[in-house]
């Protein structure tokens, strides 16, 4: 098996952040007009603002490899060798799914996963990593 598998997520909708931007354009060239010390004050930060969020999202979730996997939580990337894992613990129950990596020494690492990638592929390819699953 080669390079990684990778179970990811970015919170919030790029969608509706473009749709929030073109509408703010639209306000800044409306106004723009009668008050544009107002569309410099408060519009062009706030355009700013909505690309700076679209551009900087964290991404979070799982990338698991044969040598290592990283846990992706948003700004701290863990990563953990595979040789230092000793197990993937699962719980799929609907109301509260997660799943966390338990480490040789009893360290228990949560995964930042969504309840649908949880219910996916996750434990298959774990255990074609080689890793052992424990599914509660």
């Amino acid at each position: 098996m080669d390079g990684y598998i990778e179970y990811t997520s970015r919170p919030g909708h790029v969608g509706l952040t473009l749709i929030t931007l073109g509408g703010l354009s639209v306000l800044a060239a409306l106004f723009w007009q009668t008050a544009p010390g107002y569309v410099l004050l408060l519009l062009i930060p706030s355009i700013l603002i909505c690309m700076y969020q679209t551009v900087v999202t964290p991404t979070f979730g799982l990338r698991m490899g044969e040598a290592e996997w990283v846990i992706m939580d948003g700004i701290n990337d863990m990563r953990i060798a595979a040789s230092e894992i000793a197990y993937l613990r699962v719980v799929e129950r609907s109301d509260a799914a997660h799943a966390s990596v338990v480490l040789s020494n009893g360290i228990e690492l949560d995964v930042p996963l969504d309840d649908d990638q949880l219910h996916g592929n996750l434990v298959a390819d774990a255990r074609a990593m080689g890793i052992t699953v424990q599914q509660r």
